[in-house]
């Protein structure tokens, strides 16, 4: 059955004008309303056929002009809306103008245009303690406005009303300091000169002259603690005498003594010092240093193998130059006699014991793309094999060969006349 036509009839001060098309959430049809004040509104069909809605709400709506809600004088409605409430226009007592919805000046809920809960309550010449309440201030603490506070030392703090009408603060801290008077007293290299007006975690922060002459600010507890003891001036003293110290006992002729018999550390694989597991090349790896010179020992696939060459590197560099310290011939400055007595002859070492042999590929490698190579320095062109080293941040090509082999060779030729004792090589020396 469809529903009567209500154009044009009167609900009360409302006139139904037409149907929006729109529902409530009950399927209640929407109508558009005409006001006798004016107003536009929306009510469903049910609520005006039964009376529940007889116009836009200006028949509540309480006439406030004149009246007086906290320090906001009503002056009149506006045409403006709040949640279909009408605002008022209002004057404040600072001679501010808001506007307020009726509701919130009925209840109380709004009692001034913001100025009253800004400014508190005046406390201007109130005592709390030893602070007399001076000023507010423009300043805020978690957004609560400062008040200037004098304290009876002659200090001046800013605090919030409610700290000091709580008595949580009752000066300027002056009552917690127990200021111990250590003028013209010395603490190491400081001479404490005059108390500034000023804490640092509660205690009293002092002006100290240094020996140095620089003028340092610490406070009273770290010094007759013992804490700080200078401008910091003697911490630099202390690190250059103990690397002085260091390079005087432990540097002979430029080799660190305590290093020569250092323990393995924990993540040593092998037990050795300077022999290691390479887990990407899945081979051993074994290098000695001396003299701040690190020399490599080749990759191995027997740790066996890699001990043993390590083993013999350590006889003719390190138990060596032990034997000529303890026989007295080796002194701090001896570095012309180490060079003529110690002579580490590298390529005989790695002579002596088969490196990873050139024919295979290097194990745990998935196998490689034809572009590839098994050697270092050596790549594959468009129909020929290619050959280039770096050194010092600069490539060099050292041109095409017909066979991988022959490009791994003139790379083995130019990283030993580029890297000395220090390259890295396809071949063992003596291959």
């Amino acid at each position: 059955m469809a529903a009567r036509d209500i154009t044009g009839e009167r609900f009360g001060r409302l006139t139904a004008i037409r149907p929006t098309g729109q529902s409530t959430k009950y399927k209640q049809a929407i109508w558009e309303c005409l006001c006798d004040c004016g107003e536009t509104v929306f009510v469903s069909r049910k609520s005006l056929v039964q009376g529940n809605t007889r116009s836009c709400g200006c028949i509540k709506q309480r006439n406030l002009t004149g009246e007086r809600f906290g320090k906001l004088v009503a002056m009149r409605p506006t045409d403006q809306r709040r949640d279909g409430r009408v605002v008022w226009e209002c004057q404040c007592d600072c001679g501010k103008v808001t506007f307020v919805i009726a509701r919130c000046l009925i209840n109380g809920d709004t009692k001034s245009c913001g100025c009253k809960r800004t400014q508190g309550k005046d406390i201007s010449g109130q005592r709390f303690g030893k602070l007399t309440a001076i000023r507010l201030t423009d300043d805020r603490r978690r957004g609560r406005k400062l008040w200037e506070c004098k304290c009876d030392c002659g200090n001046t703090v800013y605090q919030t009303v409610g700290s000091l009408n709580g008595g949580n603060v009752k000066s300027c801290g002056c009552t917690n300091w127990n200021i111990v008077d250590i003028t013209g007293q010395k603490f190491s290299r400081l001479t404490a000169l005059r108390p500034l007006d000023k804490s640092r975690d509660g205690a009293t922060v002092w002006e100290c002259r240094c020996d140095c002459g620089n003028i340092s600010y610490v406070t009273g507890t770290n010094l007759r603690r013992g804490i700080t003891k200078s401008c910091g001036c003697l911490r630099d003293e202390v690190r250059r005498n103990n690397f002085k110290t260091t390079r005087t006992t432990n540097y002979i002729a430029g080799t660190r003594t305590n290093q020569l018999c250092q323990q393995p550390g924990e993540a040593n694989k092998s037990g050795i010092v300077g022999v290691g597991y390479n887990p990407s090349r899945d081979q051993w790896l074994a290098h000695i240093t001396f003299r701040g010179i690190t020399y490599h020992l080749g990759f191995y696939e027997d740790k066996e193998d890699a001990i043993a060459v390590r083993e013999k590197a350590e006889a003719e560099l390190h138990t060596r130059f032990l034997e000529l310290y303890e026989q007295g011939m080796i002194t701090k400055d001896s570095t012309e006699l180490v060079d003529s007595e110690i002579k580490f002859d590298y390529m005989k070492i790695l002579g002596r014991h088969k490196c990873e042999e050139p024919s295979t590929r290097r194990q745990g490698y998935k196998t490689k793309k034809e572009t590839t190579s098994q050697y270092v320095g050596v790549s594959r062109g468009n129909s020929r094999w290619r050959a280039l080293i770096y050194y010092k941040r600069k490539s060099y090509h050292l041109g095409y060969f017909e066979s991988e082999e022959m490009a791994a060779r003139a790379y083995d030729k130019a990283a030993l006349e580029l890297y000395g004792e220090r390259a890295r090589l396809n071949f063992p020396i003596n291959v």
